[in-house]
């Protein structure tokens, strides 16, 4: 019985050596399944931060573009508001001095009109003068010889 009790023992101890074994197996096969879940989580995890990452990069860059786009178009809009404001100043003086010229020119248009105005009085003037004159040597003289001669007087003065 001994030997029985040894053998049973012994495919007892076999039996517990090949569960264990088993069981070693089996932790074993679950500790790579394990790792290798844990391996494609952190690779899942790592190509997940790189999207990420390039995404808010290439949103950071289309922000920065787009900025720049607004100082671009605020540094245009404030040229062109300064080249209308200088146009406008160009305008303006140009009037002024249009204006100014044609004040003087009618300044001068007048004077010139005055000047004939009186020129012409005066001429108006020394010929009635002339003729009164002649009508008074014509009827101071009554004759006409003295007459001619009054009046030959009259053109050389």
């Amino acid at each position: 019985m001994n030997q029985r009790v040894q053998e049973a023992q012994k495919k007892r101890e076999e039996q517990i050596a090949s569960e264990k074994e088993e069981l070693d197996k089996s932790v074993s096969s679950s500790k790579e399944r394990l790792s290798a879940a844990e391996e494609r989580r952190t690779s899942m995890l790592r190509e997940a931060q790189e999207k990420a990452a390039a995404e808010v990069a290439k949103a950071k860059e289309l922000a920065a573009k787009k900025q720049q786009s607004l100082q671009d178009m605020d540094e245009k809009i404030k040229e062109k508001l300064s080249a209308a404001e200088d146009r406008r100043n160009i305008i303006l003086s140009e009037q002024k001095e249009k204006a100014a010229a044609a004040y003087i020119h009618a300044k001068d248009v007048s004077a010139q009109q005055q000047a004939k105005e009186t020129q012409l009085r005066d001429d108006l003037e020394n010929k009635i003068q002339a003729k009164l004159a002649e009508a008074e040597n014509r009827r101071l003289s009554g004759s006409p010889a003295k007459f001619a001669k009054a009046k030959a007087d009259e053109s050389i003065n």
